[in-house]
């Protein structure tokens, strides 16, 4: 069989052959020919040359990582916390199934239609609280009996948090009684 002649800057896909390097041999005693390559990327990788002129490697693998990278890409936001907080409050209002349900979507809290798309959600956001101002904050609801809607959300810390819940009513201490917020102070300085 004639020996393929392959040249310098031949191009095969985004490949370009840089030299023949130190070929491989099979257990069966064949001789796989080698080749350095360039990517339009910039890297350098040894490619086998069968795989070259049969078009099974045409990049270093950076086509196919980007390719798949555009498939699961939709917008972006996928790591930043409005995204993971807009896609945790749909679980606790839609899903029977989270631990959380029962407080929210079990209650009767909904995330408001118009807030469905995440684009829709991010828009207003970016319109009126802005984004979080910080990992200290989180989203909250301004009035709790109400759903994730529009002019019911901030931006809160976690002690500001805790003063707007249904379960701040009054204190437990000793024995599971429980106290008025109003006479705290009586029941500590009686202690």
């Amino acid at each position: 069989m004639k020996r393929l002649e392959i040249k310098q800057n031949q191009r095969f896909g985004k490949l370009t052959i840089i030299k023949e390097v130190e070929p491989l041999y099979s257990p069966q005693g064949k001789t796989r020919r080698i080749f350095e390559c360039k990517c339009d990327c910039g890297n350098i990788k040894n490619i086998r040359l069968s795989l070259l002129t049969s078009n099974q490697t045409t990049s270093c693998g950076c086509f196919h990582k980007q390719t798949i990278s555009n498939i699961f890409k939709k917008h972006g936001d996928s790591l930043t916390p409005e995204y993971i907080c807009w896609v945790d409050i749909q679980k606790r209002c839609n899903n029977p199934k989270n631990k959380y349900f029962k407080d929210y979507g079990g209650r009767g809290i909904k995330l408001h239609q118009s807030f469905n798309k995440w684009e829709d959600f991010k828009q207003y956001l970016l319109d009126t609280i802005g984004l979080r101002p910080s990992s200290l904050y989180s989203l909250d609801r301004i009035n709790n009996d109400k759903g994730y809607e529009p002019n019911n959300l901030r931006w809160a810390t976690k002690s500001e948090q805790n003063k707007n819940k249904r379960t701040n009513g009054g204190i437990t201490r000793k024995k599971k009684q429980t106290f008025p917020r109003k006479t705290i102070k009586e029941v500590i300085s009686k202690d």
